[in-house]
């Protein structure tokens, strides 16, 4: 049996042009129709939520999601609900975040900052010995660790 899927033709609307196969798949017929075979679209997806601005980084912890969109942080929750949290001090760039359960540490490439989560609060990191400028953070043996840019160290 030959099903020839890929030949439409151009419809005059683009939402009749069958030439377009996207997000279809092919369904058997009855033997009663005079197609053997019809292609049926999927319904696609459906927006769960949105935020406010362009998504510079994503961390999952359980059924919550923390995205920093420009300088926001924002919460996810499982039903889709999304949760302002604070503001970091860059709206653009790559952002890093690693947590410990209790707390996000979250880096822009000029500033740190810890995401208490049960307290709800993100506060600046302004410990002396903290390198400013890292780009990537990850929880290593109890401790959140970052480069120091421009150097060899962490």
């Amino acid at each position: 049996m030959q099903i020839d899927l890929l030949n439409g033709y151009e419809g005059r609307s683009r939402s009749t042009d069958t030439r377009r196969f996207v997000n279809m798949y092919p369904e058997l017929n009855s033997q009663s129709s005079k197609g053997i075979a019809s292609l049926v679209s999927t319904p696609g997806m459906s927006l769960f939520a949105s935020v406010a601005g362009v998504i510079r980084g994503v961390h999952v912890i359980g059924s919550k999601a923390y995205i920093v969109a420009a300088g926001t942080l924002w919460e996810i929750n499982s039903l889709g609900t999304t949760t302002a949290l604070g503001t970091i001090g860059t709206t653009s760039g790559h952002v890093s975040m690693a947590d410990n359960g209790q707390q996000i540490c979250i880096v822009d490439g000029q500033s740190g900052y810890i995401f208490d989560i049960g307290a709800a609060t993100l506060t600046q990191i302004t410990a002396a010995g903290f390198p400013n400028g890292a780009l990537f953070v990850d929880f290593l043996d109890g401790f959140f660790v970052c480069e120091k840019p421009d150097t060899q160290q962490f």
